[in-house]
């Protein structure tokens, strides 16, 4: 975007970077990047969010995507320029920050290309899941029943998408991988919990190392398990979901033939290792060690 900043705030006056009498080690900024921040530093301070305020955002964050500050501004601008109309009764009752459909979506699609060259940047991620939060408000607000339902699944998806493609570049991106479990976690659909089993086995089958899918499965078989088990079929131990003896066997026999593709894997051991400590533990405290046998013959 090209812009022409002191035309467009021909009524602000820049604040210069402060940075003290005797700089230590003064950071040679280019002229764009100067002007750009000089100009955001005065709109902030007078909490203008308005069209032309939400513009220099974008300016200064293709100069520096990192900037939480600007990220922050910038979500602060598409809530203000939000129509009112856009939001549900209910939540405009709650007094809950609301964007409307469009600007999301713009919106995400901006952070998608700048993420392309920061696939690690934090605020990034960050911004993702501000912007999602609200747009699940907004679809579970405005949609009613099982359309909302349907429909914040299909959000769910078109995300999990997103963090699929970033994966296919780097497929041990903690923050794509957190990303993930936020949306799953937030989402909670049986579906969901169940998919996501089947895509960290295709993880894992793509890179046997891969310690985030491994992990992944653990979080999608233990967390889905709270969610979409009834209290008959599962077990727990001191608060916390564990896999009955059943799957437990299951998940043992898993890691171990994912050990015999490679013994020198360390992955599929520790997986063994914690699907057997999780039950013997859970066995020693309910009194029951002695039928503990998981991993078959």
């Amino acid at each position: 975007m090209t812009m022409d900043i002191p035309t467009i705030f021909a009524d602000i006056e820049p604040t210069p970077q402060d940075d003290g009498p005797e700089p230590v080690c003064a950071i040679s900024y280019s002229p764009e990047f100067v002007e750009a921040h000089d100009y955001l530093r005065s709109v902030v301070k007078i909490d203008e969010r308005s069209e032309r305020a939400f513009d220099l955002t974008t300016v200064c964050l293709k100069l520096n995507p990192a900037n939480y500050t600007v990220w922050h501004f910038r979500r602060r601008c598409l809530i203000a320029l939000t129509a009112a109309s856009h939001a549900s009764d209910r939540l405009r009752d709650a007094n809950l920050p609301t964007i409307d459909l469009a600007s999301i979506e713009k919106d995400l699609d901006f952070a998608d290309r700048l993420g392309g060259t920061n696939p690690k940047n934090y605020q990034l991620w960050y911004h993702r899941r501000a912007l999602l939060e609200c747009l699940l408000r907004v679809s579970d607000g405005n949609l009613p029943g099982e359309e909302s339902s349907s429909g914040i699944v299909k959000i769910a998806r078109k995300e999990l998408e997103y963090v699929d493609k970033i994966l296919g570049d780097d497929s041990k991106n903690y923050h794509a991988w957190s990303h993930r479990q936020w949306i799953i976690r937030t989402v909670n659909n049986s579906d969901l919990w169940v998919s996501e089993v089947d895509y960290s086995h295709s993880k894992i089958l793509s890179d046997p190392r891969n310690n985030s899918a491994w992990n992944q499965r653990w979080f999608a078989l233990h967390e889905g398990q709270i969610s979409t088990r009834s209290n008959s079929s599962k077990a727990s131990y001191r608060g916390k979901s564990i896999l009955s003896l059943e799957k437990a066997n299951d998940e043992a026999n898993y890691a171990l033939c994912g050990a015999k593709v490679d013994p020198f894997n360390e992955s599929p051991w520790r997986y063994l290792i914690s699907v057997l400590t999780e039950q013997w533990r859970f066995a020693q405290n309910s009194g029951d060690a002695g039928e503990v046998s998981i991993v078959s013959a």
